[in-house]
């Protein structure tokens, strides 16, 4: 790859809380916040590290928000929460896990050829918004559906994760299988408390490892 024509940099980031199962706010049983909620806060705590507002573009990334949300055409809310971006190109893009770092490309072949000097970049998911199973049938989206959703888990990319890890158990035991992920497990929890906004920053277990380590309950695994 050529090096780039230009240099180009990144600021005034901003997140909002990962909301879910870990959180104190989490509360299944009360309405959640609508996803332009988050989109205005973003917004909001974006443009307030800027010194200018001089905005040329706006793309927004999210995954499957017509089907999690219903809501399709997500360019229409960047001019809503950025006002400057009215009357301004407006672009989506889509790309499964891949959909922040497409959006960010996208902004940089922008600015590369001179289109625009300054994007807004913003991207959001919600999917707490059905029930798992279901949700687990929209991710499937991100694999060949046609072809692998129907030889696939209910819960479709778990079993492939966990079909993943069964592999590894069978080339190298269950020692070395349980440890490397309890390691996991606890070096991600260990991450989420540096961040008041992640989702498991208010865990407060001491042994993050020995918890991993538990035994599986043969009764849960197994009910009669």
């Amino acid at each position: 790859m050529k090096k780039l024509r230009k240099k180009i940099y990144v600021a005034a980031g901003y997140n909002t809380v990962f909301c879910g199962p870990g959180r104190n706010e989490f509360d299944p049983s009360k309405p959640l916040r609508p996803f332009e909620d988050y989109l205005q806060e973003t917004a909001k705590g974006t443009c307030a590290q800027l010194q200018q507002q001089a905005i040329d573009e706006g793309i927004i990334g999210s995954f499957m928000s017509g089907r999690f949300l219903k809501q399709a055409n997500l360019p229409g809310f960047l001019p809503f929460i950025v006002p400057e971006l009215h009357n301004k190109p407006c672009t989506a893009v889509e790309g499964a896990c891949g959909t922040g770092g497409r959006a960010i490309a996208m902004a940089m072949r922008s600015v590369l050829s001179d289109l625009s000097d300054v994007v807004f970049v913003v991207g959001f998911e919600m999917q707490n918004v059905v029930k798992s199973v279901y949700g687990s049938d929209i991710l499937a989206g991100a694999a060949y559906y046609s072809k692998e959703r129907k030889f696939g888990d209910a819960f479709f990319f778990p079993g492939i994760f966990a079909k993943r890890a069964g592999a590894y158990f069978d080339a190298y035991g269950e020692p070395a299988t349980r440890q490397g992920m309890a390691k996991w497990y606890e070096q991600a929890i260990q991450n989420a408390r540096k961040n008041p906004k992640a989702q498991e920053y208010q865990n407060t277990t001491k042994d993050l490892f020995g918890l991993a380590m538990t035994p599986p309950d043969p009764e849960h695994l197994f009910p009669t």
